[in-house]
């Protein structure tokens, strides 16, 4: 479970996530679950990547390496 790593890889309680407006994370389970294991939920407003900087910035070193992996195979980048 995702809590579950989180706090042994972290060895610190969740206490909260931030998240976007999207539909996975606006469901009345998931709020359920959020609210009976005392997690806060912290949306961040559509289109501004700025509110969630670290995980945006992963995403970019991981385009950027999958980039690079394909240029150094010879792979087209449009396949």
């Amino acid at each position: 479970m995702f809590k579950v790593d989180v706090e042994n890889t972290t060895r610190r309680r969740l206490k909260r996530i931030r998240s976007d407006n999207g539909g996975e994370y606006t469901g009345r389970l998931f709020k359920e679950y959020l609210s009976k294991q005392g997690i806060r939920h912290e949306k961040t407003v559509s289109y501004t990547p700025q509110q969630n900087g670290l995980a945006e910035r992963m995403n970019r070193s991981l385009v950027e390496m999958a980039r690079c992996m394909l240029y150094h195979e010879g792979i087209n980048k449009n396949w």
